[in-house]
């Protein structure tokens, strides 16, 4: 029986210069108004990786999607986040309606894509929804916390449980 042998490399298309620490969503979205993310007619959604001192080592396009729409699978975002030796990764994509107000599946992906990279202790840091003028960013509005919530009401655990999740954390 044959079998192939393969070798994994990452390839660079361009670069850019920037002078900021990735953890600042303001420098976020700004680098995305380079990237030309908030100019677009359509979804598309990017990774920013970052080091262990907070520089942006690489941005990837995940997918380009449609008016509303921008289909991500975990295995492509941390597949590219791996590939760059990314200490954490901020999410961002656009809203191209200008309505920066996250959608419900924005709230299921950022769960379960913060979900896969604790896993793979590749946290999620932020997740940056970037307009023609404006963003919202997941962390400055505190949407990561409440996520634990949300990530509980979407497993179906009832509100008793997380009572008692809420006291047993609490008392500890």
């Amino acid at each position: 029986m044959e079998y192939n042998k393969y070798k994994c490399v990452l390839v660079k298309e361009s670069s850019c210069e920037y002078n900021f620490l990735g953890n600042n969503p303001q420098e976020i979205y700004n680098s995305s108004k380079d990237l030309y993310i908030t100019d677009l007619a359509e979804e598309v959604f990017y990774i920013f990786c970052l080091d262990t001192k907070n520089n942006i080592i690489g941005t990837h396009e995940i997918s380009h999607g449609t008016l509303s729409a921008s289909p991500v699978h975990p295995r492509e975002v941390f597949k590219r986040a791996i590939l760059n030796n990314a200490n954490c990764i901020i999410l961002v994509h656009n809203h191209p309606s200008g309505n920066l107000y996250p959608s419900q599946e924005d709230y299921n992906l950022t769960v379960k894509l913060k979900e896969c990279g604790d896993l793979l202790e590749i946290p999620v840091i932020d997740h940056v929804i970037v307009g023609q003028d404006d963003y919202l960013s997941f962390k400055e509005e505190q949407y990561i916390f409440w996520l634990i919530d949300r990530c509980f009401i979407n497993y179906k655990i009832s509100i008793d449980i997380m009572s008692f999740l809420y006291y047993y954390i609490n008392i500890r």
